[in-house]
């Protein structure tokens, strides 16, 4: 048990690089070559966030084609398929239930300094954040990581009467992992943390959804929702 579950956080941990690497390496190439012209810091932050969404995503989509491919599937195998209204239904009604939980937690707490994001406009936030980031990130995370993890790894988990797959967790402690980088855009350490906390809890949700309705749609609606309304 404890061999399998390193392995498939090794085979997770292997899905993030195989994304962010290039990803990011080819996003500097492109900001510090001048080949999207001379950009001060903030408009090179600004620039970054769609080339990351769009770059990211299409690698991802090519890897899963690729071993879609190679093993005589299809992306639905993936989570590129429909589901049924009920799943859409229990996903609006987490979401919406854990963000406004979320979002009362952080009016509790002595974390309302907001984040240093540029001269981001409110359609561009809206657009990057509330409906770009939500599908790129699924299908990153829940799409292509947790499906890999699945196929190669199944390992399954018992707490008390609960059974979950450990690609679940994997997923959702790397998601929450990946958000410490909030750090850079200025946040402080109670934020960090509770961002953190906020997409474990998200990636929690959003994996549990893809694992029980095979669809990534339930979680990217749970994501978006934790968007809108706790972020």
């Amino acid at each position: 048990m404890l061999r399998q579950t390193a392995y498939s956080s090794l085979l997770a941990i292997g899905c993030l690089i195989a994304v962010y690497v290039p990803t990011f390496t080819l996003v500097s190439i492109l900001i510090v070559s001048g080949m999207l012209g001379h950009l001060n810091k903030s408009e090179a932050q600004l620039v970054s966030i769609p080339l990351v969404i769009i770059i990211s995503t299409a690698i991802a989509s090519a890897i899963m084609a690729l071993l879609a491919r190679r093993r005589a599937l299809t992306l639905a195998a993936y989570g590129f398929k429909t589901t049924s209204s009920r799943q859409l239904a229990v996903a609006v009604g987490l979401g919406l239930l854990f963000a406004f939980g979320l979002r009362v937690l952080s009016w509790l707490l002595p974390i309302h300094e907001s984040l240093d994001m540029g001269n981001l406009q409110k359609w561009q936030a809206i657009l990057f954040f509330w409906i770009a980031a939500p599908i790129q990130e699924e299908i990153i995370f829940r799409g292509f990581l947790q499906s890999v993890v699945e196929m190669h790894r199944p390992v399954v988990m018992r707490l008390g009467k609960l059974t979950l797959p450990f690609s679940v967790l994997v997923s959702a402690l790397l998601f929450a992992a990946v958000h410490i980088a909030t750090s850079r855009l200025g946040a402080s350490l109670g934020q960090v943390m509770f961002i953190v906390f906020g997409a474990f809890v998200l990636g929690v949700l959003a994996s549990w959804l893809r694992w029980k309705s095979s669809s990534l749609m339930p979680a990217i609606l749970v994501h978006a929702l934790f968007n809108i309304f706790a972020g």
